[in-house]
């Protein structure tokens, strides 16, 4: 059986959705971020690097009009 490759170049098609990066989906679930921070591991300014680079990508992905999946479970669903 072949392992799955996430970045196997084929899986780089400019139709893909985007995925969020998890700094932003854990400030956006409401982490507060020395939290976010702690959590992953990172120093404030890798976190705040992070924070920036996930919204730079969000929006190209959105000027390119590709879906964003940010992975996160709407209220009352869980």
């Amino acid at each position: 059986m072949k392992h799955w490759n996430p970045n196997d170049p084929i899986l780089e098609s400019p139709l893909a959705p985007h995925e969020s990066r998890a700094t932003i989906r854990m400030h956006r679930a409401g982490w507060p971020g020395p939290q976010i921070a702690k959590e992953l591991k990172l120093k404030g300014t890798k976190l705040m690097s992070s924070l920036q680079a996930a919204l730079d990508e969000e929006g190209i992905a959105r000027r390119q009009r590709r879906p964003i999946h940010d992975a996160a479970v709407p209220k009352g669903t869980v």
